[in-house]
């Protein structure tokens, strides 16, 4: 016969004994867990027709277009010359033509010395415009034989002027027409030189 007690004891240490599965679960508890791996998913392409906002296109600032050297809405400094023509026998100087430009000037010890040395500036300034047609007249008369030299020197400058005024090119324009005009008065024609402008309308004076 078993006695009570030690079945008490054996029931017992049975009760409290892990089952195996219990004892699974310990052992995979103390385990590290397993890595899974995920593989990347591939890159998904859109569709050619799908609704997507197309990248805005850059902004870039062009430059405006540069204005015409002769335009009346030119703004950079301009100057009046004169063309003179001197007969080399008698000394005598006459006003040939009127002429402007938005070109280059030169004064000074800055005048080329062959320009200076052949008297092609009759003053101190001179326009790089006006020489090339003053050597070219001087090549025609050479060619000629005729006994006249011609020179050059600038007779008014005009600077850029402020914004909302006229412009440089038409204040020099104006002035022109005025020495063609003057001229036009004291000697009653126009410079030789001069097919344009024409003298201002102004009435014959009486003697």
């Amino acid at each position: 016969m078993i006695r009570s007690s030690t079945l008490l004891t054996v029931v017992t240490l049975f009760l409290a004994w892990p089952s195996s599965n219990a004892n699974a679960q310990f052992r995979g508890a103390i385990r590290p867990p397993a890595v899974r791996t995920v593989a990347p998913k591939p890159a998904v392409r859109p569709a050619p027709n799908s609704a997507i906002a197309p990248k805005p296109k850059p902004v870039t600032n062009k430059p405006t277009r540069a204005i015409q050297g002769n335009s009346l809405k030119s703004n950079k400094p301009q100057h009046l010359y004169g063309i003179f023509k001197t007969n080399t026998k008698s000394g005598k100087t006459s006003l040939h033509k009127f002429g402007i430009s938005g070109g280059p000037t030169k004064s000074g010890a800055k005048i080329p010395t062959a320009i200076r040395k052949n008297k092609l500036a009759a003053g101190r300034d001179y326009s790089s415009r006006a020489i090339s047609q003053v050597s070219k007249l001087n090549k025609q008369a050479a060619a000629k034989k005729a006994p006249v030299k011609y020179s050059t020197r600038v007779l008014k400058r005009i600077p850029s002027q402020p914004a909302g005024k006229s412009t440089s090119r038409q204040l020099v324009v104006a002035a022109e027409k005025q020495a063609v005009t003057k001229h036009a008065v004291n000697r009653g024609v126009s410079p030789k030189g001069n097919s344009r402008p024409s003298p201002a309308p102004f009435s014959p004076i009486r003697k």
